[in-house]
């Protein structure tokens, strides 16, 4: 309240402090987001609990806004301990040492051991890990990077793709109409800025604009499709997850899914080996949804955006027995 604020007049923005008029002109809309953001953190807070939770709701009753006044009218008709005072006082009656045997050293470093070894396992593979774990490892490129979102972050700047254009290019055909590309060069603008690669508006709406084109795309917007739809499931002792860019319901062959990739290939030999890195995880992407879905995927697809034309459309070869063989290592 005693420092400068930035506040929003109609089409603009300026910075203002206490003295100004249009600082109390905006004053009781920031005391109302000021009290919605404390109510926001005091539910994040008070549901983190996994058993129990006690609070305590003493107050002085001068402020009613206080997080243990917020609770106790929040917590009406609740069941509760009211608060009788006295004067007792704790006593810690003195107790005997409790005798401990000794462990067996060698006993308790076998133990500790086979403990360490088990904590390195990770429960929790990413589709984009499974990859990394069972293709070539000189098929790793920034492109796979597509693990979960940092929720700490701002939303401009929770990445999960590998290079800024990379980014913006699959944040814009998340929102894109996917039918007419309505507003394909202001979210081109809007995520080049967002991701701080500004001069690269051209390029990143050229990119998605291929993906536009591709027939797989074409087919996902006049059909049943979902975009950036996170699956898990788990596998024997593992849980598989991971973001898929588009899953579409094809007329003719059921679910397929899709993956945008920026990346340019380079050469023969290095287009092999990544199809093969990309295979393995869009394999996770598929037996992850059949298992929870019950029905089968029919295909993946990469979605190799360009620059200049339509973009490359590349369906993973052998797709079954790619995700018999990633089933079979999982379990």
């Amino acid at each position: 309240a005693r420092g400068r604020r930035v506040v929003w007049p109609k089409g603009t923005w300026t910075l203002s402090d206490p003295n100004d008029s249009i600082y109390q002109e905006f004053a009781p809309l920031d005391l109302q987001m000021s009290d919605a953001e404390r109510r926001r953190l005091l539910y994040v807070a008070t549901t983190r609990a996994q058993d129990h939770l006690v609070v305590s709701l003493h107050r002085d009753g001068r402020t009613p806004t206080s997080s243990a006044s917020l609770l106790a009218e929040a917590s009406q008709g609740a069941a509760h301990r009211v608060f009788e005072p006295h004067e007792h006082v704790l006593s810690s009656a003195p107790s005997a040492p409790i005798a401990l045997p000794w462990a067996d050293e060698q006993e308790w470093a076998l133990t500790r051991d086979a403990a360490l070894t088990r904590a390195t396992r990770s429960s929790v593979l990413s589709a984009t890990a499974l990859a990394t774990r069972f293709a070539p490892a000189e098929s790793r490129d920034p492109a796979m990077q597509k693990d979960g979102v940092d929720l700490d972050l701002p939303p401009w700047q929770r990445g999960r793709y590998g290079t800024a254009v990379g980014r913006a290019v699959h944040a814009v055909l998340q929102h894109v109409d996917l039918v007419r590309g309505d507003g394909l060069a202001a979210l081109a603008a809007s995520q080049a800025a967002a991701e701080g690669v500004l001069g690269m508006e051209a390029t990143i709406e050229r990119l998605a604009r291929s993906a536009l084109g591709a027939a797989i795309v074409v087919a996902g917007a006049a059909n049943e499709h979902w975009r950036e739809l996170f699956v898990a499931t788990a596998f024997g002792a593992n849980v598989v997850e991971g973001y898929i860019d588009l899953l579409v319901r094809h007329p003719t062959r059921g679910l397929v899914v899709v993956d945008y990739k920026t990346d340019q290939l380079q050469g023969a030999a290095d287009r092999d080996v990544r199809l093969q890195r990309y295979g393995v995880q869009l394999a996770a992407y598929g037996i992850a949804l059949e298992q929870l879905l019950g029905e089968p995927v029919a295909a993946g697809v990469l979605v190799m955006c360009a620059t200049s034309g339509p973009a490359d459309e590349v369906e993973i070869a052998g797709w079954s027995a790619l995700q018999e063989g990633l089933r079979a290592s999982l379990t």
